[in-house]
């Protein structure tokens, strides 16, 4: 459950040849983050290191991404989810 806490990440959603790329900028200290689709959104999810989720980012997903496979990392102060879609979007 995400709470009222402010939470103010950049996010850049970009298609390179066949993966959407979302990436998250600015991630609070001290969190872990991971992602999961529902219908037809990405839920991009903040907890502190002791389990408590405190934020969640919902970003829509286009027509025709593939929602049964997606890798994420986490670089620096980015955490990063990659998509594959058709060549055409």
């Amino acid at each position: 459950m995400a709470h009222a806490n402010s939470w103010n990440p950049d996010l850049e959603v970009a298609v390179f040849g066949d993966d959407l790329v979302i990436k998250v900028d600015h991630l609070p200290d001290a969190h872990a983050f991971n992602a999961e689709v529902a219908g037809c959104e990405m839920l991009i999810h903040s907890a502190t290191l002791a389990g408590v989720e405190d934020h969640c980012l919902h970003v829509p997903l286009p027509d025709g991404v593939d929602v049964g496979a997606f890798e994420t990392s986490r670089r620096g102060e980015s955490f990063e989810v990659h998509m594959r879609v058709p060549a055409a979007l």
